[in-house]
């Protein structure tokens, strides 16, 4: 196995967990590592919790201002911008890498020589750490086409915390794919790398995922019409991925864009807040969505049973 530098972003904001995902991260088995943390300028004792730390493979750096709350995917690509390794990862700043996930990775690396994105499956923890769920399995290598057609299916689900890419590629499609509030950027981005090369992924539960209730995807929802938009924005992006891409089979994926788009809305509504659904209808037609769908029938009669 090759000791190439991999370096691995942490993106910070809150302080509950950092501990325990950089005590992951510096207790790989795989030792030739950089860790880089940049705090977005969060309210809480980000700095402290990195000061305990004297570590030298460990850096930190701090922005002025906050990126994640409009942009997450802004300070991603911040953090990218640091590394020095031949691979990137990026941990969110309460999940946890089991200690072989880096060392898993880059023999995956090693094996896949033409590819450029690895994976490794995932467990769902819980505030207190218990494992309540898992991801689905992947194959150890698959096409993106493939990718793109089981996330339709919802026979894929991903975090952007259980992934190594090639650095080389993430700089030539010039990074993490920018949405609204990152509303879809993971899978956008992840299927822009790996529309050369594909995927190649590990079965095992390296990464844990903790649904705490202060992740982006589980908060209620003032943020519900910018996370529609941002699904449109995403939808988008992939079929302008898809079209543009020859490596991949037009015919075939376009009409999974659809169903990952008519996906992700149905969840932002069903995790909206009443009060917050009045803001859902001014923006129908922004959503460029016929009056006799689904979305118009579903929120006419929440609307309604509301003045009731």
């Amino acid at each position: 196995m090759d000791n190439v530098l991999v370096s691995i972003g942490i993106p910070a904001y809150k302080s509950k967990y950092l501990n325990e995902t950089i005590d992951s991260i510096l207790k790989q088995t795989y030792q030739n590592l950089e860790l880089i943390i940049v705090n977005d300028a969060s309210p809480e004792p980000i700095e402290e919790i990195v000061e305990s730390y004297s570590d030298k493979r460990l850096r930190f750096y701090a922005n002025k201002t906050n990126l994640g709350r409009k942009d997450p995917v802004a300070n991603w690509n911040k953090c990218l911008s640091y590394a020095k390794g031949e691979y990137f990862s990026l941990l969110c700043d309460d999940d946890i890498y089991a200690p072989a996930f880096i060392e898993e990775m880059v023999r995956l690396a090693d094996k896949y020589a033409s590819c450029n994105v690895f994976k490794s499956g995932v467990k769902i923890i819980d505030a207190n750490g218990n494992t309540i769920g898992a991801f689905p399995e992947s194959p150890e290598w698959e096409t993106c086409g493939d990718y793109i057609k089981y996330v339709s299916q919802r026979k894929r689900k991903q975090t952007i915390s259980e992934w190594m890419f090639r650095i080389s590629r993430m700089e030539e499609t010039g990074g993490y794919e920018p949405v609204p509030l990152a509303w879809g950027a993971d899978y956008i981005s992840v299927m822009k790398f790996a529309a050369c090369g594909g995927i190649a992924a590990c079965s095992e539960k390296l990464v844990s995922f903790r649904r705490s209730g202060q992740n982006l995807s589980t908060k209620n929802d003032k943020t519900a019409v910018e996370k529609l938009m941002g699904t449109k924005i995403y939808a988008r992006k992939l079929a302008s991925l898809i079209n543009n891409t020859e490596l991949l089979n037009t015919e075939e994926l376009m009409p999974c864009v659809e169903k990952i788009k008519r996906s992700e809305q149905k969840a932002t509504l069903n995790s909206a807040s009443p009060s917050h659904l009045w803001r859902l209808r001014s923006h129908i037609r922004n959503l460029e969505l016929s009056r006799r769908t689904w979305i118009v029938i579903l929120l006419k009669k929440i609307i309604k049973s509301i003045v009731k």
